[in-house]
This record gives C-alpha cells, structure tokens and sequence, in this order.
C-alpha cells in the first residue's frame, strides 16, 4: 500500500490532495480529542496505508471481521470516489473496550459502541472543522446506525451536495436533551437550513418538539420534518404515507393466511405510530373482522435498544403484557425495535420467532406466530424520502415566501425470504 496522499494523487490531483490531506489531518486532530474526551484516551496508530481498489477486491483484501467508515470524497469539479476507513474488528473491541468471547457479540457490542461515539465525533467535527464553511445545512435524525437511516442521509446528502451545502448530521437516537444540546451549539454557526425527524420521546412528544420547532421559528431557519411531524405544525413535511402503508401491509396478510385474530405491536405516541394504528384498523375493519377481538399490544421502543439481551426484565414484562394469545395466528409490529421486542418475548413462550430477533430489521413486519407461513415487510423509499427533503428545504432556502408543501410517498409490501 501507499501514502494516502500519494494515492489521493492518483485519484484527483496533487493540489486537491494537499488540500484533503491538510482537511483529514486537522479533522484527526478534532476527532482524535473527542475520542480521548469520550473513552480517556486517544487513538494511536502505527501504520495507514492507502490502496486503488475495485469493489470486487474490498472482500478479498478484508478477509477478516472489520468495521468499515465510507468517506465520500468530492471536489468543486463534480468528481466523486469512496473511500473506506477499515479497522479491524478486534483491534476496535480493543480500544473501545467492547470484547467478548463470542465473536459475534463482539462484533455486535463494537458496532453499537462505536455508531455512539461516532455522533460525539461529527459533533466535534462540525463545530471545530466544518463549522467555519459558508454554507451549510443541519441534518438530524433519530438513529444513523441503521439501514433506513443511512439511506435517508444517503439521499440528503446527494441532493445538497450537488448545490455545495456541507451536511451537518446529528444521530439524536431518540434522546430529547440531545437535540436541544446539538441546536443549542449549531444556533450561533452559519447554518442555512434544517431537517428535523421529531424525537419520540416516552412523555411529552407535542410539547417537547414544538420548542424546537417554535426556537427555528424565532430564528427564520428555514425548516422541512421529515416522516413525523406534529399537530397543526404547518411546516414543510416529507414522509411516507404510513396509514396506507399499514392498510395495504394488513390487508395483505390478513388476505394470505386467512387470519381472524392478530395481535398489534404498537409503540410510543408519535404521528407515524398513530397513523400506522389507523391503516391496521382500516385492514381489520375492510376484512369484516372485529377490532376489539384483535390484540393490541403497547410497549415502549424507547426500550428496545439494539443491544437489549433476550433475559432482560423488559423482555419479560413484554412477554407478561402479551398474556393470553390463544385463537391469534399471527403479529403485525410497526416498526423493526417492536418486531424484535415482540419476537423475543414470544420466542420465550415457545413460537419458532428466533429469525425475527435481529436488531438489523427495519420496517413494518406481518409474521405468521407459526414461523412458516408468509411474512410480509413493508418497505419505505428512504432514499427519495431523504432526497425529497433535501429538495424541498432548498425550495424553502430560495424562495421563503413559497407555500407551505406537504409530500407523502408510497411504500411497498414485499414477501421476506426466509
């Protein structure tokens, strides 16, 4: 392997090498101080190296268990590459102090640990770094770390790029004081824009988020809510439109397994748990079934972390909420942390569930209690959710006296593999 800015060389040219290279030192130089604020000591490294490589050749040449970074790497001229920060798993487990004698807990432990202090990092980043840009825009949304997330930035990030806006993200993983501490910090920064996913909290969601809300209102930052919003917000919003996608999940299953009893996993009150409630009642009452003979199930997902063992209490008290589940065939959870609270608990009672207890699902799930007959996902167009955002805030960045919009797009229901 070369030097990463001999390679850097290679890909663009010596002048927007130095450039980067200068960009990644001072950025080391933040990330490396939080890291030691946040674990008591900074990372040490004895040797990086830099490579050209196809796709095809990443898993040859990483072989063993790995986390791996994506850097998008862009210039004034359109040109883009990806570049990927490896580091190998055990020596992560390492520093972050997250071993264990099973491999996979190992690597499930170091993936949870560090997609948390990863936020720490960004945060430092975008204050001491990026923060000085002449453009940019605040990105904050409940958990980077899975898929529906990543995809969402993904689509955020591909949008604003193209009109040069810096993306600043925020990972407030369902924690309130977060948000207040991020927008506290960014309000005296140049910051253009916002796109806000409303924190779901356990008590007081309306409230809470409408002072976030009321504090851009104060100071005239354009603003679009992405895929939750609150009552008579009337802010720009982009989601999918989760009652008919929950309508068309339940009618769906309901229509294959000729189900006459389900249980509904619901979660905290928010606008996109409520609205996928109505379509589940919707379904049930288009069947000709009886709501109140359905099995409705509230747990608090604010909970049911990934990291949640299968002998914790809670799980437990799931398993007691669900009580007496005779004559129901099958569940319909409305989001991926409730499919695995319920799978747990219900794993527990003896239902062959074990498939669903992964913390890597996202979506709405309909799961036969049988374990063999079809399971039905609904799937959101994260992607155009993101990019739609995007493009509606720079609408509202462009032209502030613009009406206010509204975009709900559709999901679909697809058959999950075994």
């Amino acid at each position: 392997m070369s030097e990463p800015q001999e390679v850097l060389s290679q890909l663009l040219s010596p002048p927007q090498a130095a450039t980067l290279d200068a960009t990644g030192r001072e950025s080391w130089d933040s990330a490396s101080a939080a890291l030691k604020a946040a674990l008591g000591s900074a990372p040490l490294f004895s040797e990086v190296a830099a490579s050209l490589v196809m796709p095809d050749e990443i898993t040859a040449r990483f072989g063993d268990p790995h986390i791996t970074v994506p850097l998008e790497l862009s210039t004034d001229q359109d040109q883009t590459a990806t570049a990927y920060l490896v580091l190998p798993t055990t020596i992560a487990a390492m520093y972050l102090d997250s071993q264990a004698d099973n491999p996979e807990d190992e690597e499930q432990q170091t993936i949870v640990i560090s997609s948390t202090v990863l936020g720490q990092v960004i945060q430092a980043m975008n204050t001491q770094v990026f923060g000085r840009s002449a453009s940019g825009l605040v990105v904050a949304i409940d958990d980077i770390s899975d898929s529906f997330g990543a995809h969402i930035l993904r689509g955020i990030e591909d949008c604003l790029w193209n009109r040069r806006y810096h993306t600043i993200i925020c990972n407030v993983d369902r924690n309130f004081r977060k948000v207040e501490d991020y927008f506290l910090s960014l309000s005296e920064q140049n910051i253009d824009g916002v796109i806000f996913s409303p924190v779901i909290e356990s008590n007081g969601y309306e409230e809470k988020n409408r002072t976030i809300i009321d504090r851009l209102d104060r100071q005239k930052t354009p603003l679009v809510l992405l895929d939750r919003t609150i009552t008579d917000a009337r802010r720009n919003f982009v989601s999918t439109n989760h009652r008919e996608a929950s309508r068309r999940l339940a009618t769906d299953f309901i229509a294959r397994g000729k189900h006459r009893r389900l249980i509904l996993v619901t979660g905290v009150t928010c606008s996109s748990i409520a609205e996928r409630e109505e379509g589940f009642l919707d379904a049930v009452r288009a069947a000709g079934l009886d709501p109140d003979e359905q099995l409705i199930v509230r747990l608090n997902d604010n909970l049911l972390f990934p990291e949640l063992r299968p002998d914790s209490p809670y799980i437990e008290e799931i398993r007691k909420a669900l009580g007496d589940v005779d004559g129901a065939t099958g569940f319909v959870a409305l989001n991926g942390r409730l499919l695995r609270g319920a799978s747990l608990a219900l794993c527990r009672m003896g239902f062959p569930l074990g498939r669903f207890t992964r913390s890597d699902l996202h979506g709405q799930f309909a799961v036969p209690l049988d374990g063999v007959g079809d399971t039905l996902v609904s799937v959101q167009p994260a992607y155009q959710l993101g990019y739609e955002a995007a493009r509606l805030l720079l609408h509202g960045i462009e032209m502030p006296a613009s009406a206010t919009m509204q975009i709900r797009l559709d999901a679909d229901v697809a058959l999950l593999e075994n």
